[in-house]
C-alpha cells in the first residue's frame, strides 16, 4: 500500500470513515484488527472507563468493519485477523447464555446489546444501593426485553456478573471482559460475510495497553496473529475460518 502509516481512531466516526477512504482504492490482502483499549486499568485516566472499554474495543470495531466493507470485496483471498482476548470466551457463563451467544446474531443486535449493557452500567454507577436496585430493574425495568433476548439470557448475565461485582472498580473491571465477549462474537458474524477470519488472544503481553505489565514481550504476543495472517494457505488449510486462536492452535 502507497500511503504509509495512516491515522485511524476507533473512538471517532469520522476518523474510521476518512480511513476507508484513504484506502479505498487499494485491495487489501490482510487486516489485522489490533487497536484496542483497557480503560479499567488502575493506570489509566479514562474519563469514563465502562463507556471506553465498549465504545472503543467493540462498536468501534464494528463501525470500523462498516466503513471497509467495500475494499473487503476487492481481494478474494483476504484474510481478516481479529486480536481478541481468552477472556472474551464465555465458556464461564450459564448456559443459556452460552447458547444465546451461539446463536445466530447479527451485527445490529449485538450493537443493541452493548448499548443495553452501557445504559444498564451507567444507571447502576449512579445508585447507592447497586443490588436491590438491580433486582428491580430486573423485575420492573427490563421484562419485555428480556422476554426478547431469548428469554433473558444475556440480560440475566449482565444483572448477574454486576451482581456479584459491586462498586465501581469492579464494574469497570469487568467491562473489559463484556467488550472482549462480544467482540469475539462479531468475528463470528464477520466471518459469515468475510473470505477468511481468525480470532485470537495474543496472551498478557507487557505493553502499552497494561502499563507494560505481562510476561509476554510485544513479540511474543504478535506470533499468532502474524502466523495467521502470512503463512501459507496449506498450512492453515487445518484451521477453520471463523475459530478463536491461541499459540497457533485452536481453543
Amino acid at each position: 500500500i502507497k500511503h504509509g502509516l495512516l491515522p485511524c481512531d476507533l473512538s471517532s466516526k469520522s476518523s474510521m470513515h476518512d480511513f476507508a477512504i484513504a484506502i479505498s482504492s487499494e485491495p487489501i490482502d490482510v487486516v489485522i484488527f489490533n487497536a484496542g483499549v483497557n480503560a479499567s486499568h488502575p493506570e489509566a485516566t479514562f474519563d469514563n472507563p465502562v463507556d471506553a472499554n465498549v465504545r472503543i474495543n467493540f462498536l468501534g470495531f464494528i463501525s470500523l468493519v462498516r466503513e471497509l466493507h467495500s475494499v473487503f470485496q476487492k481481494t478474494s483471498q483476504a484474510r481478516f485477523i481479529v486480536v481478541c482476548s481468552q477472556g472474551g470466551l464465555p465458556g464461564a457463563f450459564a448456559e443459556s447464555t452460552q447458547a444465546y451467544l451461539a446463536s445466530k446474531l447479527t451485527f445490529a443486535q449485538l450493537e443493541l446489546l452493548a448499548e443495553m449493557y452501557l445504559s444498564l452500567a451507567s444507571k447502576i454507577k449512579k445508585s447507592k444501593r447497586w443490588t436491590l436496585w438491580m433486582c428491580a430493574t430486573g423485575i420492573l425495568g427490563f421484562g419485555p426485553l428480556a422476554f426478547w433476548f431469548q428469554k433473558g439470557a444475556l440480560l440475566s448475565w449482565m444483572l448477574h456478573e454486576l451482581t456479584l461485582h459491586e462498586g465501581a472498580n469492579l464494574l469497570e473491571q469487568m467491562s473489559y471482559s463484556v467488550s472482549k465477549v462480544l467482540q469475539l462474537r462479531a468475528s463470528h458474524v464477520l466471518d459469515g460475510e468475510a473470505q477468511k477470519v481468525f480470532a485470537c488472544c495474543p496472551g498478557w503481553v507487557a505493553s502499552e495497553m497494561n502499563f507494560g505489565k505481562g510476561p509476554l514481550s510485544v513479540r511474543e504476543g504478535a506470533d499468532t496473529p502474524l502466523f495467521l495472517a502470512v503463512e501459507d494457505d496449506a498450512k492453515l488449510s487445518t484451521l477453520k475460518s471463523g475459530g478463536f486462536y491461541q499459540r497457533r492452535s485452536t481453543q
